[in-house]
């Protein structure tokens, strides 16, 4: 199952939604004057697990 937590810039320009799935981060920004972009940031878990 994927942990899903919602977050809101403070400017309320963008809204950033972040999910940590298989060890990763990963952000979805939606922008009310762009299109979406997703962005997949780098996740260093507790683990010295590297991408698989």
């Amino acid at each position: 199952m994927k942990q899903m937590s919602i977050t809101e810039v403070k400017d309320n320009f963008d809204d950033v939604i972040t999910w940590i799935e298989s060890g990763k981060e990963k952000q979805i920004i939606v922008t009310k004057y762009e299109k979406p972009i997703v962005r997949i940031v780098p996740y260093t878990c507790n683990d010295n697990s590297e991408k698989k």
